[in-house]
């Protein structure tokens, strides 16, 4: 997965990263799945009784993830702050994988309607194709059972590959471990910025261009 800390090269050209950390206002949606196109018909528990609950997607787009929106609700008595991560999924285990962003719901957080946007700074740089997963749980470590402190909704088919085709709903109890759910996929659209080529990038490509072109004799 590519990381950006200053200039990349991709293709041949030098794209440069976010002139501003946390904008947001040229992001593009990539990935969609909401009560647009499929029934709301499952709720994944966000509880300290269990690790994390999570969904798992392919981006369209290469360039930086700014934001992620979600189909996240909180009860009345919720008591802590929600972390949101974004994991790398290599090799399909998200449990041996690498944050590459994250993101922190304050529990004074009031509950929007349909989707709760989560802005992720510094923005993870994400790759077209290759899976991540976003991930929510309760921030920080938690001794002894607590109530529920809220939900992710979602939609349950009947049949693996009627709902969001490019991922699945994951869950884990204990954190060494966790389920996959092909049946299962939690609401979520995500924007992804694209670096704009550079200057640079520009005259290199004008250079490479003029090299290429034949020499022709004189007359």
């Amino acid at each position: 997965m590519l990381r950006c800390s200053a200039l990349c090269v991709i293709g041949g050209m030098i794209l440069s990263p976010l002139s501003a950390r946390g904008d947001t206002s040229s992001a593009v949606l990539d990935q969609s799945f909401t009560t647009a196109t499929h029934i709301d018909n499952l709720t994944a528990v966000i509880s300290s009784n269990y690790e994390f609950v999570g969904q798992t997607l392919t981006p369209g787009i290469s360039g930086e993830l700014v934001r992620a929106e979600m189909k996240i609700l909180r009860i009345d008595t919720s008591q802590r702050n929600w972390e949101v991560t974004v994991r790398e999924f290599p090799s399909g285990n998200v449990l041996a994988t690498e944050i590459v962003g994250a993101s922190i719901i304050p529990v004074s957080s009031p509950n929007p309607i349909p989707l709760t946007s989560v802005v992720f700074d510094p923005a993870p740089v994400i790759t077209a194709g290759e899976t991540i997963a976003l991930v929510v749980r309760l921030e920080g470590l938690i001794a002894g059972s607590r109530p529920i402190e809220g939900r992710w909704n979602g939609h349950f088919s009947e049949q693996t590959n009627l709902g969001y085709t490019g991922g699945q709903a994951i869950a884990s109890n204990d954190g060494t471990s966790y389920d996959t759910q092909p049946q299962n996929d939690l609401f979520f659209r995500t924007f992804v910025v694209v670096p704009e080529p550079t200057w640079l990038g520009a005259a290199l490509m004008m250079g490479m261009s003029l090299i290429g072109v034949p020499l022709r004799p004189r007359r």
